[in-house]
């Protein structure tokens, strides 16, 4: 029995591209310090001004700060020419 010529093409179908919300914050938006301690890793609480264990705390006494999303942090000790880079 001869084969048939009159096969049709392989159908090609798109892939479906899913939309994926996104997660970035709109550069306005304050920071709160506790939002950030899961970011941190340091073990223990990794609380931002804290006392526990994993604390990030300022070595010469000072307080750190956060603004907006946009704004780099800042520690209230910047007179003795401590910086956050």
């Amino acid at each position: 029995m001869p084969l048939s010529t009159n096969v049709p093409a392989p159908l090609l179908v798109r892939p479906r591209v899913l939309s994926v919300p996104s997660t970035r914050v709109p550069e306005n938006v304050s920071v709160a310090l506790a939002s950030l301690t899961v970011y941190l890793n340091r073990g223990g609480t990794g609380a931002v001004n804290g006392t526990g264990p994993g604390a990030v705390k300022c070595p010469s006494g000072g307080t750190y700060e956060v603004g907006n999303v946009d704004a780099k942090p800042t520690c209230t000790k910047t007179d003795l020419g401590h910086a956050l880079n």
